[in-house]
């Protein structure tokens, strides 16, 4: 509530003053996992919680069926977009937590999305930005482009903005919160392999000294970038593995977005329950007593209550604030192709007629090489033409992959290197 009324007078301070300089509101939206290091914790507090994140007058609409307008919240005072602000003076950043798959879909100009569509809360499914024009400023993404998605944006939006531009700018620690009504557990590889291959029902299957309470799955139900770190996960380590006695196919678990999908469907659980976003995960797991969820550590740790598991004795927290990406691991002009056979990701080269050098990645099998072992990389997505204040542009992408916002536990920056690396293409290929 104090950082509520903070900026609720900052607000009304900002609209009643002089301005003096241009001002411009960047608009996107994209991925729920990095929202706490872009926006901060405001929009938890919100019931629902708030998807649009803003400090001007975008409004996330009207739920048609009651009348009641949808919740929205401020940016918190510490993240990186209130750091953006701060130092820019008169530009702002808002940002929409859609998910990845509707997240792209209106960043790239895919049929039917638009950003001037509602973003809506955490109680319903955004269809948009909140903006007020139909291409947004700026998009982000667990998921690095793909061959699919370089096609919706010859499609779409590239008659208007040319090309894209991809850099990566964080990582986060995937956490598998649970819901047992008792203290920090562990799970060892096996064990996250039994559960998502559906060979343990109950949990004192795995341990006896845990209670005999079906085992239910909380999974996301929209296209995520969370989703995409887990399957990477599932696929690499369990794929061909036996567990209790059960071989699990050398290509069961499958790198994708959807998880249905990912993990040969959900039939296979005792009980599987669908959420929305980092948050949904969240509630849900805490509302359902025997349930284990997946969702971006920093949400975890936001919930009140939420236990999590360590995985083979490796705690979330053991992400460092720095993660070394070598040269070899950093892709200039490459993108997601099809899965191998074994379910792991692998990438090809752009359309020729694309390469700039403005679409960047790292490469996914680096996300299985950390400290903790199952991680996502946020990727900034925009254009490389016809912005509308290119400079603002670069100025906020600057910020978050440059590193002078600390980070909540659970996410880091990437090695100097890379950082200057990421900038040098933001500040060539934003215009």
């Amino acid at each position: 509530m104090k950082q509520y009324l903070v900026k609720l007078s900052m607000a009304v301070a900002f609209s009643m003053a002089p301005l003096y300089a241009q001002a411009t509101d960047l608009v996107g939206g994209g991925a729920s996992l990095p929202a706490i290091a872009f926006v901060g914790e405001d929009f938890t507090y919100t019931s629902p919680s708030s998807r649009l994140s803003t400090n001007t007058t975008l409004f996330p609409g009207f739920d048609p069926m009651s009348g009641a307008p949808y919740v929205q919240s401020f940016i918190s005072i510490g993240s990186i977009f209130d750091t953006f602000e701060m130092l820019s003076g008169t530009h702002t950043a808002s940002y929409c937590q859609t998910g990845n798959g509707i997240g792209k879909r209106v960043f790239l100009g895919a049929s039917g999305w638009s950003a001037d569509g509602d973003c809506r809360d955490y109680g319903a499914v955004p269809v948009g930005f909140s903006h007020l024009n139909p291409v947004p400023g700026f998009s982000s993404s667990a998921v690095p482009l793909s061959v699919d998605d370089i096609v919706t944006f010859q499609n779409g939006h590239q008659v208007n903005r040319d090309n894209l531009v991809q850099a990566p700018a964080l990582a986060v620690a995937l956490g598998l919160s649970f819901n047992l009504g008792t203290g920090p557990l562990n799970l060892s590889a096996d064990d996250v392999c039994g559960i998502y291959a559906g060979i343990y029902q109950y949990w004192d299957s795995i341990n006896p000294s845990w209670p005999n309470q079906p085992i239910v799955v909380v999974y996301r139900v929209d296209d995520s970038g969370a989703t995409v770190a887990l399957t990477h996960y599932l696929a690499d380590t369990c794929n061909g593995r036996t567990v209790n006695g059960t071989p699990i196919p050398g290509n069961h678990f499958q790198t994708g977005q959807s998880f249905p999908a990912a993990v040969g469907g959900v039939s296979n659980y005792y009980d599987a329950i669908a959420a929305s976003g980092d948050v949904g995960i969240t509630s849900t797991v805490q509302s359902n007593y025997g349930s284990i969820g997946y969702a971006g550590f920093p949400t975890i740790a936001t919930t009140s209550g939420l236990e999590y598991f360590t995985i083979s004795g490796v705690d979330p927290v053991a992400l460092p604030s720095l993660l070394t990406i070598s040269p070899s691991q950093l892709l200039v002009d490459r993108v997601l192709g099809a899965n191998t056979w074994g379910g792991l990701p692998t990438t090809q080269p752009l359309d020729p007629v694309m390469q700039e050098s403005c679409v960047a990645m790292i490469d996914p099998a680096a996300q299985l090489t950390q400290a903790y072992p199952i991680v996502a990389f946020i990727n900034l997505l925009g254009y490389t033409e016809n912005n509308p204040d290119p400079g603002a542009i670069r100025g906020l992408f600057k910020e978050v992959i440059g590193g002078t916002t600390p980070l909540p536990s659970g996410y880091a920056y990437f090695d100097s290197t890379t950082m200057s690396s990421m900038e040098t293409l933001v500040d060539a290929c934003i215009n």
